[in-house]
């Protein structure tokens, strides 16, 4: 579920996101893409709020976007560690290098200035 939606501009709010959650079998994997959500002026939803309501979603944002990084590809996700320790076994591909870490730590500090 991409929330804002790259290209429409589609946006979902609470409601709309817990209809749909309420629907789906607690064993399957939502995930929350929120890529741009930075890209708004007022963000639309308490995902978090959502992610402790629903034990099966994932939330993924990037700082790669938003923050000048695309050529790295930096990104974060928030999940259950039961829902984190199900996907380690395909990290190796994806792992950030130590140049990409140390920008996006340099990134989230400048942003909780």
């Amino acid at each position: 579920m991409s929330n804002l939606h790259n290209p429409t501009g589609t946006l979902l709010n609470d409601e709309d996101i817990v209809s749909f959650l309420e629907k789906v079998p607690s064993y399957v994997k939502v995930v929350l893409d929120e890529a741009y959500i930075e890209f708004l002026e007022k963000d639309p939803l308490d995902s978090l709020k959502i992610y402790k309501e629903f034990s099966n979603v994932i939330i993924l944002r990037t700082l790669s976007k938003a923050y000048g990084l695309v050529g790295v590809r930096v990104g974060y996700g928030i999940a259950r560690s039961s829902i984190i320790d199900e996907f380690k076994f395909v990290i190796g591909p994806f792992d950030l290098n130590s140049y990409a870490q140390n920008l996006a730590v340099r990134v989230i500090k400048e942003k909780s200035m």
